[in-house]
């Protein structure tokens, strides 16, 4: 009896080795997911990136920004960041928001910038309820990260308290136009109603030398008033970033200005923050075949 236990133990660590061995390459897809919007609804244009092996896997939401002046701007895949997730076992969804990018539906605007992002925030829950659903995706492992657009669109959604999102973050959050008056005072108050109904851990990236926030003055304004309500929140302050503007430092060429923090915030939720070696040679060896270059269409 022992004997054939033993035999059944080491067929099934066989079994499974030759399972993750038929299953050790990055995937990269690209879909389309529905969602709610007016009449007609909205299609998110939308990339999948996924470690090797089977999963299910934790899940990074990385959410966009918005290019200055119209709508045309084209999808935004963070390929490079991605990488930087893929190498310590993440899943890493890019939705593209309605209205940008190749994404159909209409695109939300105007001066009410606290709405506004609710609004945005609907589509990123929308992509978290797709991915959900998929075998490869462990639903009570989220982390949703976002970069200037994208990152006040984070913190609006960070409000709904949403099931199994463990952590925000907001690289250099915000939302400017200067044809609304008192646009400044309208991103504190959103920032200040956004905290008031969250209690999800959150964290703030911004520099002293924003293109959009100036010295860090306004941008230490957004987290005061965010951290009045939240105060499981914390602000990192980069300083001057020496390539340039701070509001671009979510960046390969930024990386050594937030990859400690960041990852000393995962290690705070309880995820993993390490590089796993055969992650990261199968990151590399996706990058050698091209793998990143163009997404497989689902």
């Amino acid at each position: 009896m022992k004997s054939r236990r033993l035999f059944f133990a080491v067929l099934a660590a066989f079994t499974f080795s030759i399972a993750h061995a038929q299953d050790s390459t990055v995937r990269f897809e690209h879909f389309f997911i529905p969602m709610k919007q007016g009449f007609f609804g909205a299609k998110l244009s939308t990339y999948l990136y996924l470690p090797p092996g089977q999963g299910p896997f934790p899940l990074v939401v990385l959410n966009h920004g918005k290019s200055p002046g119209g709508q045309m701007q084209p999808d935004t895949m963070f390929k490079w960041q991605a990488r930087v997730f893929l190498e310590r076992g993440y899943a890493v969804l890019a939705p593209n928001r309605p209205g940008l990018g190749k994404s159909t539906g209409g695109y939300i605007s105007g001066c009410d910038v606290k709405d506004n992002a609710r609004v945005w925030a609907e589509s990123v829950q929308a992509a978290i309820d797709y991915a959900r659903k998929l075998p490869e995706i462990d639903d009570k492992k989220i982390v949703v990260i976002g970069q200037s657009q994208g990152g006040i669109t984070s913190v609006a959604l960070g409000e709904r308290n949403l099931p199994g999102v463990l952590g925000i973050v907001n690289f250099a959050g915000g939302s400017r136009d200067e044809r609304c008056g008192g646009w400044e005072g309208g991103l504190v108050d959103s920032y200040k109603a956004y905290g008031a109904d969250s209690t999800i851990p959150t964290i703030f990236f911004y520099g002293d030398n924003d293109g959009h926030w100036g010295d860090g003055t306004l941008s230490k304004q957004f987290f005061s008033a965010y951290h009045a309500g939240n105060p499981n929140s914390t602000y990192v302050d980069e300083g001057n970033f020496a390539d340039g503007d701070a509001h671009h430092f979510f960046s390969k060429d930024g990386y050594y200005a937030w990859d400690k923090p960041l990852w000393q915030f995962f290690d705070g939720l309880g995820l993993n923050s390490q590089v796993i070696p055969a992650d990261k040679e199968a990151v590399k060896a996706a990058a050698d075949a091209k793998v990143f270059a163009k997404a497989i269409e689902q």
